[in-house]
């Protein structure tokens, strides 16, 4: 496992001192929009380069990488409001949320292929339902 980029919360510290993803976590349950902050800043880069290596071309035709990693830290930070997450001390954050970002990408992916929006459809090729359109001579 890889070590988060900590280089944006290491500067903004005097002290050099980087916050753990648990003291974190613990200061965003209190009330802290730093703590989320800090940990959006932390992550943030790294899933949106997941999310690009993920996404199929026809799906990245539709939707920005940002908008599934604003999904995914939505999700996550309702979540940890309600108590569902949780990182134990002296692990990190990356493993949780490369699997919400995967199964969004996957979520996604399902949707615009279903019915009418199937990107396959919409994306490359008319419908077989209408005619192509023809060119002007």
């Amino acid at each position: 496992m890889t070590e988060p980029d900590r280089e944006a919360t290491a500067d903004a510290r005097p002290d050099g001192y980087v916050p753990t993803d648990h003291s974190l976590l613990r200061r965003f349950r209190r009330g802290s929009q730093d703590a989320a902050t800090e940990l959006y800043l932390r992550y943030a880069h790294r899933l949106r380069a997941l999310v690009r290596a993920h996404c199929s071309p026809a799906l990245a035709r539709r939707l920005d990488a940002d908008d599934i990693v604003q999904s995914v830290f939505g999700r996550f930070f309702r979540r940890v409001i309600h108590g569902d997450y949780d990182v134990p001390p002296g692990e990190e954050l990356w493993g949780l949320f490369l699997v919400i970002a995967l199964n969004k990408i996957r979520a996604e992916e399902a949707f615009h292929r279903a019915g009418k929006r199937d990107v396959r459809v919409t994306a490359d090729e008319p419908p077989e339902d209408l005619p192509a359109p023809h060119a002007e001579d």
